[in-house]
């Protein structure tokens, strides 16, 4: 598979894994993402997104995280969940990155996390695995 992911100047490029629970799908992706990681300016694997986003503070936590991998710094103070959007808006639309997002069930979850193509500069890979379609408004 990863030969398939064709690293270089291709632009915003998401892959999804669809597939029944249990069938390896998040060590694929996790797997690909520690094979291609290297060749980014940053990264982040957002684990178990669709769990984390029912607790408090759920969406404000996996921003800050999707900021504290790509950027390898202190957390990042987001007071609410726009805020948050604006600023990885901000700050990944310069960078060369890689975010798998793990178990997506929600548009909004989405929007939260990486909005939609447009924030990104080419050569941003998503890799979305049990997930939605990835929306381009």
């Amino acid at each position: 598979m990863i030969p398939l992911i064709n690293i270089g100047p291709i632009g915003v490029r998401t892959i999804g894994i669809w597939g029944m629970s249990g069938v390896g799908k998040t060590t694929i992706a996790k797997a690909i993402y520690n094979e291609v990681r290297s060749n980014f300016e940053g990264g982040s694997f957002l684990a178990k997104i669709k769990e984390v986003w029912g607790h408090d503070n759920g969406q404000i936590r996996l921003q800050q995280q999707l900021l504290t991998d790509v950027f390898k710094a202190n957390k990042a103070l987001i007071q609410n969940v726009d805020e948050g959007t604006i600023l990885l808006k901000e700050r990944l639309r310069h960078r060369r990155v890689l975010v798998v997002l793990d178990d997506v069930d929600k548009q909004d979850q989405l929007k939260a996390l990486c909005g939609n193509r447009n924030w990104f500069q080419p050569e941003i890979y998503i890799i979305l695995f049990n997930c939605l379609k990835f929306d381009d408004t």
